[in-house]
């Protein structure tokens, strides 16, 4: 706290954490405030609960500028109204609200349509989870071949960096080209992409700005065709029922703030549109103002104080204040029934694919002598503190983080972890996992994806094959 109170503290993306560590953020600039330090919150989508929270909670030096208002010394942080910035900008976006679940027939239609115009293709497709993406991918791939690829976290830090480079270069606003890319969340922040026409699930209405923005970036693209198809309905089991630690049906959509959203977005929905316009109808200009309206009206504090969310959050804080850190009770509530409480409600690990370890194909020879250095330097007691952070890296990139769940017995009883880790020094060993893995569509955790990946591959080659025995 001590630095703290003499750092300026800038905050990304606030309306991205969850209620517990939401609670533990906003307690933590309190106090951080009131030592003195400097904060700056950013975003472009803050939800007005969240603003009132700080509001309550953390007395913000008055400006004498608009739109803020000034009260006994507080800023309100209200929303940004009618700025002239956005009324200069002509809509970017141009919506088509269906309520019902993603189609990979709606984004083959769009993309043939496409196609056939000789359009710039550059279709961006977001689904809420890697193995609804990876569905997506094989359903797409086995129509359209190469032309789609996929991004998702769960791939090496090798993989993950190429996937990262060749979305941002097929995503340059000046980059006129054809193919589909499959994406979840990962996507929102920090990648700089502007892609043409935007297929997306719903999470959060703020969410959903986010991920707008990365259609049309610029906004230097024609709207007299919609460009961003927002699917409202998605699996149940995605949505929170409970925020209690070790619940694993607690989902990971909040469903009231879930709700909150599509209710804002299923009054755009266009009853007399045709699913066969997909690709040639006109959809709904919204401009920057409106979208933010959407964001005012979901998420206002009497609209969500009753939420799992926002009880999650006062729990949660009402513990930090009381000093009820080091404890958390079990459901039971027995009185020996108590464990560590943890600031962040996730359980991952690091694991090495086996592939890349046992099958020495799937890496070049320089990669992986590279690895094999990298942990003769580990082992060298000589060896600087500089090198041994370098070669610790070079390992690491080898690794997918996956949930922590893998660790016990699947459905089949069989295990996803084996039974031999990867062992780089005695003090670090990687646990190694028997999941299909490839450099094309990542780390597979589902049985029916991992199969149907591997029959498609085949038909591939049987193709490839058949190709080569005509020539």
């Amino acid at each position: 706290m001590a630095t703290v109170a003499i750092s300026k503290v800038v905050i990304d993306e606030i309306q991205m954490y969850d209620p517990r560590l939401l609670a533990y953020l906003i307690y933590g600039l309190e106090c951080a405030v009131q030592l003195g330090g400097k904060v700056a919150i950013i975003t472009a989508t803050m939800p007005p609960f969240i603003r009132d929270l700080l509001v309550q909670h953390i007395p913000f030096d008055g400006v004498d500028t608009e739109p803020g208002r000034i009260v006994d010394g507080r800023r309100q942080l209200h929303a940004l109204g009618n700025p002239s910035f956005f009324k200069a900008k002509p809509p970017r976006h141009s919506v088509c609200i269906r309520p019902c679940k993603i189609s990979a027939e709606d984004i083959l239609t769009c993309y043939r349509r496409n196609e056939t115009k000789g359009n710039s293709n550059k279709i961006l497709v977001i689904c809420n989870t890697i193995a609804d993406a990876q569905r997506m991918y094989i359903t797409l791939r086995q129509e359209v071949g190469e032309a789609v690829s996929i991004f998702h976290s769960r791939f090496t830090g090798v993989d993950r960096a190429k996937k990262e480079s060749q979305i941002m270069s097929f995503g340059r606003t000046e980059h006129s080209g054809s193919g589909i890319w499959v994406t979840t969340s990962i996507c929102e922040a920090s990648l700089d992409i502007d892609f043409d026409v935007l297929f997306t699930e719903l999470s959060y209405i703020t969410s959903l700005l986010q991920r707008l923005g990365r259609c049309n970036r610029k906004g230097n693209k024609p709207i007299d065709v919609c460009n961003c198809y927002i699917y409202t309905d998605i699996e149940d089991a995605y949505l929170t029922e409970s925020y209690e630690a070790g619940d694993r049906k607690k989902g990971f959509i909040d469903r009231d703030l879930y709700e909150a959203s599509k209710e804002v977005l299923l009054t755009l929905v266009d009853d007399t549109m045709d699913p066969c316009s997909i690709g040639v109808c006109a959809g709904i200009p919204v401009t920057e103002e409106e979208k933010l309206a959407w964001i005012e009206t979901a998420f206002t504090m009497d609209r969500v104080k009753d939420s799992r969310f926002m009880k999650a959050y006062r729990q949660e804080y009402s513990a930090i204040r009381n000093g009820e850190l080091a404890i958390i009770k079990s459901t039971n509530d027995t009185p020996d029934a108590v464990m560590a409480r943890k600031l962040r409600d996730i359980d991952s690990i690091d694991v090495i694919p086996e592939k890349e370890i046992l099958c020495h194909d799937s890496l070049d020879t320089d990669t992986y002598a590279a690895m094999e250095a990298a942990k003769e330097v580990l082992n060298d007691g000589n060896a600087s503190a500089t090198d041994k952070e370098r070669a610790r890296q070079t390992i690491q990139q080898h690794t997918v983080s996956v949930p922590g769940s893998i660790r016990y017995p699947r459905k089949d009883g069989t295990l996803a972890i084996s039974k031999l880790c990867y062992e780089v020094t005695p003090y670090w060993k990687i646990p190694r996992t028997t999941l299909y893995y490839d450099n094309t569509i990542g780390l597979i955790m589902k049985d029916d994806i991992a199969s149907a990946y591997e029959a498609m591959l085949s038909h591939i080659d049987d193709e490839a094959s058949g190709r080569n025995n005509m020539l």
